[in-house]
């Protein structure tokens, strides 16, 4: 009988271990990881990806994966690039102004930073200007991506394409070189809202980009490379709740992640764990009413957005969210108010 114990505990780490597989936060995936990482039960598509990647077709595989995530992304995310045609003609009937907006906003990052830029402090910006903590903040929430995306498809510059997932590159390498601002000091390049917003406003971009045929398999790849990269760190640096909507933007963008991914291993622990932290959230800085507990028109806005965004994605997947998010009428109005539409008016 003693035998028999020692061997069950012998076995049992590898047992599970293909079920917690997760992916890993310390560095970026490489392309043999990624394709570890798929889970082909009951998926004959992934088993056959990863079939022909092992027999050493491995840049067609890698294509043929692409290609599965790009028509994923159709069905999954908050509208479908198959259709962003004609609705972003439809957004240019409808607002004839923007964009010269959009340009202003995507030149205001440009030309600060090169494609493939710095992430660790300090450095110089294309000005010349040394770039200090507030400056180095902006750049890792990546606000002004939707409108680089939104460029390319209003005069087809290849810049303007080529830009995002050039920047990704940039970050996925300075990462695995150890040359990017860590979590303790101060100004973390993966710390939760910083993240969380470079992950909503890449996404965004990833989608509108979806609709161009000049968006490469490779650049997609080294977005996704990206997105589950920074899914990890989130997930790492945040294990319990921490007040504030901090916490809550990386959350929401986890959760986002975790339902765009479901075929990565470990998704399904990232969507749990996710949205029971949001769900404590929820509880406990959501009042009845509706109102944000940190009682600012500011911080109300942002986590309508953090919450409201994951709900939907949730919605549209199908995927049964727990009485918390909607116990209350006021609380469930606060959810089905629109937030800034960045991710879902264009």
């Amino acid at each position: 009988m003693k035998n028999w114990i020692i061997l069950y505990l012998l076995i049992l780490p590898l047992l599970s271990s293909g079920q917690t597989e997760m992916v890993p936060y310390d560095h970026v995936l490489t392309d043999d990881e990624l394709m570890e990482l798929l889970d082909i039960q009951s998926n004959p598509e992934l088993k056959h990806i990863q079939s022909i990647y092992k027999q050493g077709q491995k840049k067609e595989a890698l294509e043929v994966l692409t290609s599965y995530f790009k028509e994923k992304f159709s069905e999954r995310y908050f509208f479908n690039w198959k259709n962003f045609d004609s609705r972003f003609k439809t957004y240019n009937e409808t607002y004839s102004d923007r964009k010269d907006y959009h340009l202003k906003m995507a030149r205001s990052h440009m030309d600060l930073y090169p494609a493939y830029t710095s992430w660790k402090m300090p450095f110089k910006n294309r000005k010349g200007d040394e770039v200090s903590s507030y400056p180095y903040r902006h750049l890792t929430r990546q606000h002004k991506a939707g409108d680089i995306a939104l460029m390319y498809h209003y005069n087809g510059d290849m810049n303007f394409l080529n830009y995002i997932p050039e920047q990704a590159k940039s970050l996925n390498d300075a990462f695995n070189k150890g040359s990017i601002e860590s979590i303790e000091d101060g100004n973390g390049t993966y710390e939760a809202y910083r993240a969380g917003n470079r992950i909503f406003n890449w996404l965004f971009a990833h989608q509108i980009l979806l609709a161009s045929n000049n968006y490469s398999s490779d650049q997609q790849l080294e977005m996704i490379r990206c997105f589950l990269h920074t899914a990890a760190q989130i997930s790492h640096y945040n294990q319990k709740y921490s007040q504030g909507n901090h916490q809550t933007r990386g959350m929401s963008a986890l959760a986002m992640i975790s339902i765009l991914f479901p075929e990565i291993k470990g998704s399904e622990n990232w969507r749990n764990h996710s949205l029971r932290i949001l769900e404590e959230h929820l509880e406990r800085e959501i009042y009845d009413d509706g109102f944000q507990f940190e009682r600012s028109v500011h911080y109300h806005m942002s986590d309508i957005e953090n919450y409201f965004l994951p709900y939907q994605l949730a919605e549209i997947n199908h995927i049964e969210l727990n009485p918390v998010w909607k116990n209350s009428q006021g609380r469930k109005e606060f959810l089905l108010q629109p937030a800034d539409g960045r991710g879902i008016a264009a």
